[in-house]
């Protein structure tokens, strides 16, 4: 829940800005800008350490399952959520103070001028120095990026190195559910989309934080210095990473799937009769358990004919 809070306030803050400048529509109030720098930083972040969070989940439960028991309750979740959030709140409230959409952020290039949501041009009067904004930028990319990956990787590392030392037969007691697995497997998914996902788009805050200067037309040269093309694929890359974990969820666990089913049943029950949606849910019941029945009635069978064979 709190990754999906975090993804959805990303694509509803974030894309819609993103995409009206790609297209050189200045239709959002400027007002707009300073919520969708602040956003769009939190969100990121939150999004990042929920990934940590889960990682550190499924360590306690398979490398310290005794202590899970106490570590791993619903009020521990809840305080830990918080404090991603409040901690992603206050190292990104200073964009409250820096971004910036008035004149002084008007790009030309190729002719044309739009109005870009941009924190360059206020940093650069507010820290004054080169050093200081590449350390702003290096700090955003590490913080944001590199910390949080590294520290899933040995997460998991631990987990995997664990799992390889037990003995085949303490495996299966230890971790004898399939859906362990299965969610073990999904995170793996969605971290490494989210690392391949926004690789490009930290290495260009990298090569920013790098390259940067002092110089009054930054954002120009920023533009004429890299391919519009593959900002915005690297941009794609970053979004779409907000779409494919619900996709991830539903594809590998079992109970995203009954959410969903159940979300389209409630769906339904605007168009359809409620009796209606009833008797399609008992005759799907009905099929499953007729179709289970069949097959353990054959096999009842066959075990009987292999354990009494007729003599010829």
């Amino acid at each position: 829940m709190n990754l999906a809070i975090a993804d959805l306030i990303f694509i509803l803050v974030y894309i819609p800005g993103s995409t009206a400048n790609l297209f050189d529509k200045n239709i959002l109030p400027e007002s707009f800008c300073l919520y969708q720098i602040f956003l769009t930083y939190m969100s990121i972040f939150a999004s990042a350490y929920t990934l940590v969070l889960l990682a550190f989940d499924r360590l306690v439960a398979v490398v310290y399952p005794l202590r899970a028991v106490y570590v791993r309750t619903f009020k521990n979740t809840i305080i830990s959520c918080c404090i991603v959030w409040i901690l992603s709140f206050l190292i990104y409230f200073f964009t409250f103070f820096i971004s910036t959409s008035d004149e002084n952020n008007n790009i030309n290039f190729k002719n044309k001028s739009n109005t870009l949501c941009f924190d360059i041009n206020k940093m650069s009067n507010l820290l004054k120095t080169k050093f200081s904004i590449k350390k702003l930028y290096f700090t955003f990319n590490i913080v944001s990026y590199v910390i949080p990956l590294l520290a899933i990787i040995i997460m998991y590392t631990i987990i995997l190195n664990f799992l390889h030392k037990i003995k085949s037969k303490e495996l299966k007691t230890a971790v004898n559910k399939q859906w362990r697995r299965r969610i073990t497997k999904t995170i793996w998914l969605v971290i490494a989309t989210f690392a391949i996902c926004w690789f490009p788009q930290n290495s260009r805050i990298f090569y920013i934080a790098i390259t940067y200067t002092n110089d009054t037309s930054d954002n120009e040269n920023l533009l004429k210095t890299h391919n519009m093309i593959l900002i915005a694929i690297f941009q794609i890359m970053a979004y779409s990473n907000y779409c494919i974990n619900p996709i991830l969820y539903c594809l590998m666990l079992k109970r995203y799937r009954w959410y969903v089913n159940n979300f389209w049943i409630f769906i339904r029950s605007f168009f359809i009769p409620k009796q209606t949606i009833i008797t399609i849910e008992r005759e799907k019941r009905f099929t499953k358990y007729k179709s289970s029945f069949d097959d353990s009635y054959h096999n009842s069978i066959r075990s009987t004919k292999s354990n009494n064979p007729t003599n010829v």
